[in-house]
This record gives structure tokens, sequence and C-alpha cells, in this order.
């Protein structure tokens, strides 16, 4: 019997920017219309995860400690609630918009660049070496040009839940955790450092009258105002006017604001 197999990467940023990798989702459909959703947690990644950004996979019970999570004929709530139904009145400029002619929701998720609101989650493509990825290096500073760039390139191993074999050290399942409560804190106290010293500087030459600010970001000009337009008018949605400029959100709603107090003068 035909069938049709998606499969997806459950990914998560925090605050620092770090990629945490959640669970691997597995969609498979049959010419039946027989459908079936795996979700296979990657809990010693899971266990590292501040609270504050991970409150667990809608709609699983992770306190199970589950090797896989079976949704057969379901559509379970992580998919409900961040994909367009069969029944959706604008479903086929939805799938148009990333290059579909049926309704495959993983699929969907995976193509499109729609923010959900309720939490941080977003889905990529699953790729085999997301699973158990060993990173094989002489030394650590093998894995970067500078050194002080060395701490994040260990952390970021250590959130995507890759191992890491090197001649000083070995991090895997067994040792993530310890290394990554070690770890963190050291990066997260030197960023801050980093970060006081430089408001520090910006307000020593602010005293002295030499500090100019970030230079504004250059927009064209009808490309920005048609965006603009646009999206207030309700034809683009959030996601795909950031796109579109290639800006950050602030930036964009900063702009939209000035925008929209010219249109009024």
């Amino acid at each position: 019997m035909h069938r049709v197999l998606t499969q997806g990467t459950i990914l998560q940023k925090d605050d620092a920017g770090f990629v945490y990798k959640v669970a691997r989702i597995d969609f498979e459909e049959l010419e039946n219309g027989e459908f079936t959703y795996k979700f296979t947690p990657y809990f010693s990644v899971i266990d590292l995860m501040p609270s504050n950004i991970f409150q667990g996979i809608p709609g699983l019970d992770l306190s199970l400690r589950k090797p896989q999570y079976v949704r057969k004929n379901i559509t379970p709530c992580f998919i409900a609630e961040r994909t367009p139904s069969s029944g959706r009145e604008n479903l086929q400029e939805l799938l148009e918009e990333v290059g579909m002619d049926y309704l495959n929701r993983l699929e969907w998720l995976i193509r499109c660049d729609y923010s959900y609101f309720g939490d941080r989650f977003y889905v990529e493509r699953y790729k085999e070496a997301d699973d158990e990825n060993m990173i094989k290096v002489d030394s650590m500073y093998d894995l970067v040009e500078r050194r002080d760039q060395l701490l994040k390139k260990i952390l970021e191993i250590i959130c995507y839940g890759d191992n890491l074999e090197s001649s000083e050290i070995t991090i895997n399942d067994e040792n993530r955790a310890t290394y990554y409560e070690f770890l963190m804190p050291i990066y997260l106290n030197n960023k801050k450092y980093k970060r006081e010293k430089q408001q520090e500087g910006i307000d020593r030459k602010k005293l002295e009258g030499g500090y100019q600010g970030r230079k504004k970001i250059s927009l064209d000009v009808n490309a920005s105002e048609k965006v603009f337009r646009e999206f207030t008018n309700g034809q683009i949605n959030e996601a795909k006017a950031l796109k579109e400029l290639k800006v950050s959100r602030s930036t964009f709603y900063r702009r939209l604001k000035e925008y929209r107090q010219k249109a009024l003068v």
C-alpha cells in the first residue's frame, strides 16, 4: 500500500539564542486515508531546558518518559493548534504560499515561516544526522576560529543534543546535563559582563558628546511602503512582511509606526 512519510524536528530557542532539539516528529499517511503521528522526545536535551521557555510539548505527558508517543488517526494538539485544517476558508492560498497542492499538515509546518503565538517551538525538516550526531575533533579548539567563541560552540553542541569527542573532553547523554549546568552560567555571566562594559563605553561617549548611536537600517522606500500597505490591509501576515523586508520584528514595527504617522500628515 502506498504511503507518504514526512519527518520533522521540533526545536526551541532560548533567550540567549541557543537552539534545543526537543523531539522528532514523524507523519505517515496511507492511501486509504489512515494516518499516524509519532513523537520521539530527546529527553537528554529536554531535561536541560529552563522552565521559563519549556513547559512541555502540547498534548503529550512527558512525565511518562515514553520513548515514543503515537497518535493514530488523531491529529495531535501540537499539529492542530499551529496548522490549517482541511476546512480552512483560505486553505488553497496557504498551500500555494509554500508550494503545496494538497494538505499535509506537518509538511506545511516545516515549509512555512508562520510564528505560533503560544510558544517558541518551530519545526525543521528532519535529517538523519539529527539522531546521535557525533562531532569528532583532535582538539576542541578545532571547532572555532577564535578561542573566545569556544564556550558558545560547546554549548550549541550540548543544547542541540549532539555528542562531542576530543582529546580534552567527551560530551554525550551521560554527562550532558553536568557540562550544561557548569558552562551555561559561565557563558551568561560573561555575556552580561560584556554587555555592561559596552554600555559603560556608550555612556562615556554620550557624556563626551561622541556617541552617534546605531546606524538606521536602510529600506527601499517603494518596496517598504508596499509591504506596510499590504500588511495594514490584511493582505499579508507578519511573517511574510518580515521576510519581504529582511528585518527584525522590532525594526518592522518601528518603521511601520513611522509609515503610519507619515500617512496621517
